[in-house]
Formats: C-alpha cells, structure tokens, sequence
C-alpha cells in the first residue's frame, strides 16, 4: 500500500529587505522632491533611490515604472488637499462669498507654504499638455479652479468684488499666492526672509488678503488692519 505524503506547508512568501511601509513612504517623499525640482523628464530612478536610502530595485518592487511612482507621488501629496478642500467647501456653504473666499484663500496659503514641493510638481507639469497633464487636471485641478471661480462669480454677481471673468483672475490668486513659497531660494536671496518660517507664511497670507480685497490703494486699508511687518 503506498503510503499518501501529505503535502508540505508552504512558507509565507517574504518581502524584500527595506520595503515596509516606511520604505514606501520614504521613497514618494524622495521623489516628491526630485520631482518638483527636476520634473519628470529630468528626475531619474537612481536618484530617487539615493534620496530614500535604499536600492534601485526596491523602487522598482514598489512601484513598477516611473510613471507609476510620479501618479503614486502625486496622490500621497495631494489626497489630504483634496480632502481638506473639499471639507472647506463644504463647511463654508452658508457663508457669504467674500468670507468663504477669506477662509479658502487661508486654507490654501497655509498649504502652500508647508508644502512648496507639492505645489512645484503640479506647476511643472501643467506647462505643456499631456497625459500626466490630462490626470493631473481631472483628478485635482479642475476641481479646485471650479470651486474657486464659483466662489469668486457669486461674490462679483453681487457687488463685493470687481467682476473680472475667472479665466483672468482665478489663474492670477493662484499663482500670486502660492509662488512666494514656491520660488523660496529667490525669495530668500533677494529679502532674506524666509517663506517657511511661520511668522512670515503668515504675514504674507495677510497680505495677499488684504490686497486681493482691499487693492493696492492703502488709503483703503486702516492701519490698524495692516500686519505687522515684524
């Protein structure tokens, strides 16, 4: 009688060394950077992996290609803006448009100066279309510039601000505001100050408030509204 030999246990299948999620994480971070500083075209695997501390291989395990890992780059950083617009919007509704468009405006400078790599990654790829141009606008910018028009359409229907159509203004907010913390070795070369220190982020987001409703008239302005230039 033959004797039945039951089968063997099958090992669980092991990951490579150094691809936990800390791995993961530490390479979109990494290429977050590169990203925004070198673009796609010039950013490269090797140096991704070099800013993550781990192999080239590992980002291959990770993520597959390189347009895989920019699309992967692109969520990690901008799933909790959408998300925290998203709540503003949301939030805001019962508001009048000129103190909804305060608080948005707020929202997005605060964003912009902790996260100016985030900002540069999509201004790098909205100069020329494209496919990652195409996803990029569908999935995150459309959505922002429609609620941003929205806002700015019903505050000049009635009467709280210049009517000028959105495709002039919305683009000129977006990139007055988030290019002081952007362009942040310029700033610093020609000011020296800082955009990511706390006390000047802030001074700036006043700014910029106080004159995209108030002009560059000061005599609109009271001195007692004005920041403090520190």
């Amino acid at each position: 009688m033959t004797k039945s030999v039951a089968p063997k246990a099958r090992r669980p299948r092991r990951n490579p060394a150094g691809s936990s999620t800390n791995a993961r994480d530490d390479v979109l971070e990494a290429a977050l950077k590169l990203f925004a500083r070198d673009t796609f075209e010039g950013a490269s695997l090797q140096e991704i992996a070099n800013g993550a501390d781990i192999g080239q291989p590992l980002v291959h395990y990770h993520f597959g290609s390189k347009d895989n890992l920019w699309r992967a780059a692109v969520e990690y950083a901008l799933t909790d803006y959408k998300k925290f617009f998203g709540f503003l919007s949301r939030t805001t509704i019962d508001l009048e448009p000129t103190d909804a468009l305060r608080v948005f405006f707020r929202g997005f400078l605060q964003f912009s100066a902790e996260r100016p790599e985030h900002v540069m990654i999509i201004l790098n790829e909205l100069r020329a279309p494209g496919e990652r141009f195409d996803w990029l606008v569908t999935t995150f910018v459309k959505p922002f510039h429609g609620h941003l028009d929205d806002l700015l359409s019903r505050a000049a229907e009635e009467g709280r601000i210049v009517a000028i159509p959105p495709a002039h203004l919305t683009p000129t907010i977006i990139f007055a505001f988030s290019h002081f913390y952007a362009l942040r070795p310029l700033i610093q070369t020609l000011y020296d100050i800082d955009p990511r220190d706390e006390a000047v982020a802030n001074r700036h987001a006043d700014y910029m408030i106080n004159l995209l409703f108030n002009g560059l008239n000061g005599a609109l302005i009271p001195k007692s509204q004005m920041p403090d230039p520190g």
